[in-house]
């Protein structure tokens, strides 16, 4: 075993330190910890380690709540205190910006939306069955575990799957408490007064109700502050930034691959009586692209993990005034700043802990013409 001061945490949650100089990454490993590590992969540029012994712990260390959490693969942070888990994710996500697109931000220029919840908060939860029984990937394995619960799943899904067997792997708990209907209802009165959408089963909705009102409550005041006339919002999916949008009277284009998603969407805008400011146009944005509408004063986007590189080319292009650029990702969200840096500067930074005990988070990046 080596002993290994922890220097640092790197995007994935492991602790960072040097082992002969050679940078290496250490599971369960937090920084200022002194630990004696197990080399589990040696690469050519750095190792990855796991801890299994502490000289010095952090203060900041906390028992983990979860009887699974050694095995299973769903959480990776249980063992951080709260406080922390937010201060590390701001140092994750300068840290990318700096490496990646050598984009400074200070330790105090981003905002952090901490989460109301910080378990039980999940609305959908992808399991594996085991027989009938329920469960959860194992940690750095496709081998399941089985869990009788899930300490980061509303508790509406602990009762269904304490209840039933294990068939649909999929569980998606609606804002009226249903779980896996087939119409599910997505609440946003706390943006716009009794506004609520309904979206077919398998629709992507954010995970966490609590930061997904903050995040679009965020996006919706900052743009009808800009006081913007029209809006692309690429990936738009149901209408979750868009409706809201155009419930206040902004005209907004929506743009996603995905029919249900605007099938649900064109349904909305209906039945909200918001068809003359809501379009929607299904176009594959993942290739080059061109759109034959007048460019926005103001763009939105919310890809998936892979970044938006044919939409930022595009951006790139038709150079809107303002961009709203919401990301799952920091690593492709860094790479795509690199094409607009030298046009836009970046007007504010917001890190919504969308996913507390993990190591995963929501960034927001608002941009303007330079």
């Amino acid at each position: 075993m080596d002993r290994i001061f922890i220097e640092g945490i790197a995007h994935g949650g492991m602790g960072i330190g040097r082992i002969n100089g050679k940078i290496t990454f250490i599971h369960n490993a937090l920084p200022e910890e002194i630990v004696f590590a197990e080399i589990i992969d040696d690469k050519k540029d750095f190792s990855i380690a796991k801890a299994v012994k502490f000289e010095k712990t952090s203060k900041h260390r906390v028992e983990p709540k979860c009887e699974y959490y050694e095995k299973c693969g769903g959480c990776d942070f249980q063992h951080i205190a709260y406080d922390y888990q937010l201060k590390l994710k701001a140092d994750i996500l300068r840290s990318i910006f700096k490496r990646i697109a050598k984009i400074d931000i200070g330790v105090d220029d981003i905002e952090v939306a901490a989460s109301k919840d910080i378990f039980h908060y999940r609305r959908r939860v992808k399991f594996q069955c085991v027989g009938k029984r329920w469960g959860l990937f194992q940690k750095g394995s496709r081998k399941p575990v089985v869990v009788e619960h899930c300490k980061i799943a509303d508790k509406a899904i602990n009762e269904f799957i304490s209840s039933n067997d294990c068939i649909n792997k999929e569980i998606v708990l609606s804002d009226d408490n249903v779980v896996n209907k087939k119409e599910s209802v997505l609440n946003l009165s706390d943006v716009v007064d009794n506004l609520y959408l309904i979206y077919e089963y398998g629709s992507f909705v954010q995970v966490n109700r609590d930061i997904n009102l903050k995040m679009v409550k965020t996006i919706v005041d900052s743009i009808r502050q800009k006081k913007v006339n029209k809006v692309f919002d690429f990936f738009g999916g149901i209408g979750n930034l868009s409706i809201p949008l155009a419930a206040y009277g902004i005209n907004v284009v929506s743009f996603d691959s995905s029919k249900s998603a605007l099938d649900s969407f064109n349904r909305n805008t209906k039945r909200l009586k918001l068809t003359n400011t809501a379009k929607s146009i299904r176009k594959n944005l993942t290739k080059p692209f061109n759109i034959d509408i007048e460019p926005p004063d103001c763009v939105i986007l919310d890809p998936p993990r892979a970044g938006a590189k044919s939409v930022i080319e595009y951006i790139d292009r038709s150079k809107p005034k303002y961009v709203l650029y919401v990301s799952c990702e920091p690593s492709t969200l860094a790479r795509d700043l690199i094409i607009l840096k030298d046009s836009y500067i970046i007007d504010k930074v917001t890190l919504f802990d969308m996913f507390p005990q993990t190591h995963h988070f929501e960034t927001l990046v608002e941009l303007k013409l330079d």
